[in-house]
């Protein structure tokens, strides 16, 4: 009969209980680990029980039980039916298990390097709920039709071919989904698509970092707003490509900058219906000027269609890509806010050439998109809910943006020049005196608010201000920020 090896382990084996130690369980794994590794108990040695084990040791049996598992799942020790544990006869490399005991330092690429550094400089990681005032990223999810969309869910699984939901999707996104979506665009935006043309993506900043992997090469330019949305600059500095920031004026972004850069960029990336952050929309004339220069030197577009579905005074402007035909436009939308972030779907619309190799880099990102998910925002398109809920929504958000406008004129007409813009689900407001709005906004954030300075989304051109959602917060609580908000900054 094989020796048990535990009289000899239980001899030295002296676990301690102070607050910095390790678990009793990774000490007794380390412990058994480093007598296998050093040969004290030899290949083919049978151990003790894990019962006998826990009661000599005097820890618990399920301490005892996990760390055997952990021993047996690396390769040290091997289980064999009916008999017990053994010493594994053929053991793993010795540092298998170094790296899960003491993980080693993360060696990151100068790339992702400059992704976080970029990323730092922008908004953090969102995930607060509910969220403090003027935050700009939450949305009023409280007036979401949420029994609706349980009953879309429950009639969506309920279907005849309901299983396929929970198989693996096509990469370019439910066909279902597709046609209603290009129903919905070319109605309600004017863009020029087929179902052949959209795919379906995890959000927009995954569209903008496909884009970017699918068009440039570290080095090219690129030609930004100024200031613009951090997200884009993430997107780009995935791929290394080298920014060329065009200062946004009264107007947005100006053709006439573009026409001047040099070398000529590769890619410009815009928000013309709602310029983040600054809140104006791009004239029809701009986007003429716009569209002849990009054909004339060859350039792409990408189209960032942010809050367009937000307009609140007059008929939104043609999308950019409708009027292009299709040709040089890119064209990014996302549901995150028109309905919620958590449903993670967005969309992009592409020129037919470039399709098969967006969907390529789609397959190799992350397969594809939900199904479940696809399947009910579809059956919510063909219904009329999208329009519906968008109409409803854009009534209570004008009263939000009226409210804080209206507080901001009353309250702090001395502190800022109040920018009123047409749409969108924020307002940018700037300093009369300059301020260094970084220092403004650790100020404001102490008082228990959320503010971001406007100079975080700039590049080269000196800004200074804040930027103040409104759309997760009513009326009245409005008032009682903007007050305090005022309060912190005076």
């Amino acid at each position: 009969m094989a020796r048990r090896a535990a009289g000899r382990f239980i001899g030295w084996f002296r676990p301690t209980r102070g607050p910095g130690d390790a678990s009793l369980q990774e000490q007794l794994y380390a412990a058994i680990r480093k007598a296998v590794l050093a040969g004290e108990w030899s290949p083919g040695e049978r151990l003790a029980s894990s019962r006998t084990l826990a009661t000599e040791l005097g820890l618990g049996r399920n301490t005892v039980m996990a760390a055997l598992e952990r021993l047996v799942a690396e390769g040290y020790l091997e289980s064999r039916r009916g008999a017990g544990l053994f010493v594994a006869a053929d053991l793993p490399p010795e540092g298998i298990g170094d790296t899960v005991a003491r993980p080693a330092e993360p060696v990151l690429s100068r790339r992702s390097d400059r992704f976080g550094r970029i990323h730092a400089e922008g908004e953090s990681f969102p995930g607060q709920f509910p969220a403090k005032p003027f935050a700009t990223g939450p949305l009023a999810l409280d007036e979401f039709p949420l029994d609706l969309w349980r009953r879309l869910t429950a009639q969506t699984l309920r279907g005849r071919d309901s299983l396929r939901l929970l198989a693996n999707g096509p990469a370019q996104g439910l066909q279902d989904l597709r046609q209603n979506l290009s129903g919905y665009l070319t109605n309600s935006r004017g863009v020029a698509c087929t179902p052949e043309t959209i795919v379906i993506v995890s959000g927009a900043q995954q569209a903008l970092d496909l884009i970017g992997r699918l068009l440039l090469d570290p080095g090219d330019a690129v030609a930004v707003e100024d200031p613009g949305y951090v997200g884009l600059r993430e997107a780009l500095a995935g791929v290394g490509a080298k920014l060329h920031p065009v200062p946004v004026d009264a107007q947005g972004f100006d053709p006439a900058a573009l026409a001047r850069l040099q070398p000529t960029p590769k890619l410009v990336m815009l928000t013309p219906s709602h310029q983040f952050p600054l809140g104006m929309t791009l004239p029809l004339a701009r986007r003429l000027a716009l569209l002849a220069e990009a054909r004339a030197r060859r350039l792409w577009i990408v189209e960032d269609d942010y809050d367009c579905e937000f307009r609140y005074g007059g008929p939104p402007l043609q999308a950019l890509q409708g009027l292009d035909g299709g040709e040089r436009v890119l064209y990014v939308g996302t549901f995150s806010k028109v309905l919620f972030p958590g449903l993670r779907l967005g969309y992009v619309v592409l020129p037919p050439a470039l399709v098969e190799g967006f969907l390529r880099l789609k397959a190799t990102a992350d397969g594809f998109a939900p199904p479940a998910s696809q399947a009910v925002l579809a059956r919510f398109i063909a219904e009329g809910h999208l329009a519906q809920h968008v109409r409803r929504m854009r009534v209570l958000y004008r009263k939000r943006r009226a409210a804080l406008l209206d507080s901001l004129q009353r309250h702090a007409a001395d502190l800022f020049e109040i920018g009123a813009t047409e749409a969108g689900l924020h307002l940018a407001v700037g300093f009369r005196d300059g301020r260094d709005d970084r220092a403004a906004a650790d100020a404001v954030r102490a008082a228990g608010l959320s503010a971001m300075p406007l100079s975080r989304y700039a590049i080269a051109r000196p800004v200074s201000g804040l930027v103040l959602g409104f759309a997760a917060f009513p009326e009245d609580e409005l008032e009682a920020a903007v007050q305090r908000l005022v309060k912190a900054l005076r």
